[in-house]
């Protein structure tokens, strides 16, 4: 049986924030999209996270992605809406004297980016929030903190690019990718062929194994996150909350549900795709909610998910084009991909336009992995 085959300027490989962003944007430039995904709209780490967007609890190099990420939310929101982006303005708080040290140190390199981080005591922070523990040692506030709704934004955004023209493929798994030696990309799927100018991979864990067939060797690794969610709740929580650790993130969302995460690790397995919660990262997260939020201590968990992640060894995204092959690129993995994720995809579509990007990329080039071993599945003909 013969596959039918598709002529494309642009293919887009993952329909995570970053894949549906770049698709939106790329549509915007005036450029033909074909967004492909293995699964639905947003069913993998985009949809299965707690929707944190906090500038306080990344890592120094990408908090200027971060910055333009939230810049970016809140334009989607204002021009497509339903992402459920509120820019509350967010906590980090410490629990110990060794946090506190921590917090304070932490507040002067973020600053060096201009976020405007401010130490609190505790009394004026639970001025503002009085919700928070008495007992907690210091507590910085970021303004720039936000949060959006993990469930349903990738799915407004790709809907929003889709009555725009952005062609979306989902549940067909892409199986081989083959560049040519005229420039083209063929990009076969279970069922059909495309034939493409420019392709990007941003397929979170499993560009890995996209980039692997195009000889990249990519050093991504499986995590696998998880998060609690309350009933619905009379408003208690008006805030973004993160934790001088890194183990809890604490926010209440338009509905009223509090959502907990923190990065604590679930249990699963890539191949048979399975992922599920572990009972003492539950117990854990759920102890270190409480404690900052005492008022949580008599509210349920209706429901506990989890969810595959890929992150670089360097925790750094990965984004621009591969060694030697100028019209295939990569945005993916990386610690705080969705808090940037919508403003990656602007500048991936403004890079895949030609156009000068709104901030240099050079530091996270697929470059610093140059020269992996080829895998199976592609190739040059």
């Amino acid at each position: 049986m013969s596959m039918h085959r598709t002529e494309v300027e642009c293919v887009v490989v993952g329909a995570g924030i970053m894949g549906v962003s770049a698709a939106f944007y790329l549509n915007e430039l005036g450029h033909d999209v074909v967004l492909i995904d293995r699964k639905a709209v947003g069913d993998e780490a985009s949809g299965r996270n707690a929707g944190s967007l906090s500038l306080q609890n990344k890592p120094y190099p990408i908090i200027p992605l971060c910055k333009g990420g939230i810049v970016t939310w809140r334009e989607l929101e204002t021009e497509i809406g339903g992402l459920g982006f509120t820019q509350s303005g967010g906590f980090r708080v410490a629990e110990t004297d060794q946090e506190a040290q921590f917090l304070e140190r932490d507040l002067q390199e973020r600053n060096r980016y201009g976020i405007g981080v401010r130490r609190l005591s505790v009394d004026e922070a639970r001025e503002m929030a009085p919700y928070l523990s008495r007992e907690l040692k210091s507590v910085n506030y970021c303004a720039w903190d936000s949060y959006a709704d993990a469930r349903v934004a990738t799915q407004q955004i790709a809907g929003a690019g889709a009555a725009r023209g952005v062609r979306i493929v989902a549940h067909t798994p892409v199986v081989g990718v083959e560049l040519h030696k005229d420039q083209d990309i063929t990009v076969r799927t279970t069922g059909d062929e495309y034939r493409c100018r420019k392709i990007l991979i941003a397929a979170g864990i499993w560009t890995k194994q996209v980039a692997g067939w195009l000889g990249v060797s990519l050093p991504i690794n499986m995590r696998i996150n998880q998060m609690i969610v309350t009933p619905r709740l009379p408003r208690l929580i008006q805030h973004m909350i993160t934790h001088a650790s890194g183990n809890l993130t604490l926010k209440q969302v338009e509905c009223g549900s509090v959502l907990i995460g923190g990065g604590w690790p679930g249990d699963g397995d890539l191949d048979k795709d399975i992922k599920l919660p572990r009972y003492a990262s539950v117990v854990g997260n759920a102890m270190a909610a409480v404690r900052v939020v005492p008022a949580l201590a008599d509210v349920e968990a209706v429901r506990t998910w989890a969810g595959f992640d890929g992150r670089t060894e360097d925790q750094l995204p990965i984004l621009g084009p591969i060694p030697g092959h100028g019209n295939v690129f990569l945005a993916s993995s990386c610690f705080g991909g969705y808090v940037a994720g919508p403003y990656i995809g602007k500048l991936m579509a403004e890079v895949m336009s030609g156009d000068e990007p709104g901030m240099s990329l050079a530091a996270f080039s697929p470059q610093r992995y140059a020269g992996g071993g080829r895998e199976q599945g592609g190739g040059v003909s």
